[in-house]
């Protein structure tokens, strides 16, 4: 079978190679990249039978990079660092997902699921874009409840419910977790605002991004709001509405 790699990390590519190169079988790796804008043109270049694909990558996700495809005519194991992404999802609609660090055993177990799929790959082909369809919708309507955040030297997942809120600190943010201690994060604030959607975050300023649900009180003399943290973070007047309007829907 032709084997495409996707991983931001070289470590996780390379591991998978040794693997893949130690099985038997008559498995080739046409191409790998750390980079999912580029894995995109590598897949319609080189028509693999089996992608090995990352979930949580910087830029795009493995899920997006799914999304920006034509069609999926080849089968997909996910590779995944954390079990919570909606692995349920996941396992209903991929042909596997190997939960890092991975093994041989894994990766054989996965190739040799393929290789049955391959046997049969024109007939399969149309429902397996159906699959990855519904596997996205599926992943749509499950609440992921821990973000990426990519920091100055690494990256970490935090628990949503647990970050309290986000402040501008130049180009970087500084996000305020509770029972830890502060990160900087290698992002403008308009971006994590982006990340985070509406659901219970609010940029209540230029500076500040909050979760609604780490809200102690309102200070109306003061137009502030006190935070979880007994941190007051300043309300635009100009948010005053939508602050409202925010919480009237969730409470």
């Amino acid at each position: 079978m032709r084997i495409i790699i996707v991983d931001d990390e070289p470590d996780a590519v390379e591991a998978l190679k040794n693997i893949i190169n130690r099985l038997d079988g008559n498995h080739t790796i046409c191409s790998s990249s750390n980079n999912p804008h580029e894995a995109v043109g590598l897949i319609l270049q080189h028509k693999p039978d089996v992608v090995f694909l990352d979930i949580e990558m910087p830029e795009m996700t493995g899920f997006e990079l799914l999304e920006t495809l034509p069609a999926i005519d080849f089968e997909i194991i996910f590779a995944t660092a954390f079990e919570h992404y909606a692995l349920q999802a996941i396992k209903n609609n991929a042909i596997d997902y190997i939960v890092k660090p991975i093994s041989v055993k894994d990766v054989s177990y996965a190739l040799d699921k393929a290789a049955d799929k391959a046997a049969d790959k024109i007939k399969e082909a149309p429902s397996n874009s159906k699959k990855y369809t519904q596997l996205l919708q599926d992943l749509e309507k499950n609440n992921h409840d821990r973000i990426k955040i990519n920091t100055t030297n690494g990256w970490e997942f935090i628990l949503l419910d647990d970050l309290i809120r986000i402040e501008a600190d130049g180009v970087y943010t500084k996000a305020i977790i509770q029972n830890s201690d502060p990160l900087i994060i290698a992002k403008p604030i308009k971006k994590m605002e982006e990340e985070l959607g509406e659901n219970f975050f609010f940029r209540t300023h230029r500076s500040h991004l909050i979760n609604v649900k780490q809200i102690i009180r309102f200070d109306s003399s003061k137009n502030s709001i006190i935070m979880s943290d007994n941190s007051k973070v300043p309300l635009a007047r100009r948010r005053n509405k939508a602050f409202n309007d925010l919480l009237k829907k969730f409470y």
